[in-house]
């Protein structure tokens, strides 16, 4: 949002942002735009989400496909520890496609990303999110819904294989709160959520956590400051033993228990109706699955 240009954008951009190849804003009716500030075209409202990320994709597609290997899709409340990012995408082929995140464990066979705690395609994922998914009619929904459920669900079809973002010990690298409740105990929505099980305190998550959601301005830059400005004396980290930390593994489709679910706003015999689901443009899963 524009509003938000001095405030969490600027927190974004003075912090995490820094340590990225390139950082795109794509903002509704910006003030200033420059070749980093992208003007959405859409109205700026939750309901509008997956029109505003499907536009995202497409942008990516068209313009930087083959400058980068990663594509990140990011919240102006989200902070990544890039380095930790960089080390765990490095486990994956980026030609390969494939998508990672938090993983969510309803809505589609192989799940879907949290949005909020920030997802990445590759570039053979994005490649195949765009032409085997969008730019085929009646695919993939492009307006309403679930902007990270309607992508979960396109990914799928698009043959776009969730990846592994857990370590060897099974413990989480991205999450869906903010980094109080990821280390003293998340929401019961986000563990009820959530593909694998979490826990609190020193097992919490992994040593090399990438992201978490739900970071105003004020706890970004503190945030930013511990990890970069301050050093415990004494402390050795892990050393070589970060190189076996992630196996850089698919990760198996969903037990159909585990995602028969409805659809937020749907009925599951409404949505295997094939009117409705031609009506609202978004994926077929089979009930026998």
């Amino acid at each position: 949002m524009e509003i938000h240009w001095n405030t969490k954008l600027r927190a974004v951009n003075e912090t995490w942002a820094r340590r990225c190849d390139k950082v795109l804003y794509f903002i509704t009716s910006p003030r200033n735009r420059s070749h980093d500030v992208i003007a959405l075209d859409i109205p700026d409202k939750r309901q509008t989400l997956t029109d505003k990320t499907v536009f995202i994709h497409k942008y990516l597609y068209e313009h930087y496909v083959e400058q980068f290997d990663w594509f990140l899709k990011a919240d102006d409340d989200t902070y990544v520890i890039m380095e930790n990012l960089r080390f765990l995408l490095s486990h994956f082929d980026p030609e390969v496609p494939g998508y990672i995140g938090c993983q969510f464990k309803h809505f589609s066979p192989q799940g879907y990303m949290s949005g909020g705690a920030g997802y990445l395609f590759n570039r053979q994922g994005l490649r195949n999110l765009v032409e085997k998914g969008y730019n085929i009619p009646a695919r993939c929904r492009h307006k309403g819904g679930a902007e990270d459920i309607e992508t979960g669900r396109c990914a799928y079809k698009a043959g776009v294989r969730t990846l592994n973002s857990l370590d060897i010990h099974k413990r989480p690298t991205f999450f869906p709160s903010n980094v109080f409740a990821t280390v003293l105990g998340l929401p019961d929505w986000a563990k009820n959520y959530m593909r694998d099980k979490v826990t609190t305190g020193n097992d919490c998550c992994s040593q090399l956590m990438v992201a978490f959601h739900y970071t105003g301005p004020k706890l970004m830059y503190a945030i930013d400051f511990l990890l970069y400005r301050v050093t415990v004396h004494g402390k050795r980290f892990m050393g070589e033993k970060a190189g076996q930390l992630f196996d850089g593994a698919e990760v198996e489709d969903m037990d159909r228990k585990l995602r028969r679910r409805p659809y937020p706003g749907e009925d599951l015999d409404q949505y295997y109706t094939e009117g409705w689901r031609e009506r609202n443009t978004t994926i077929f899963i089979n009930p026998n699955l």
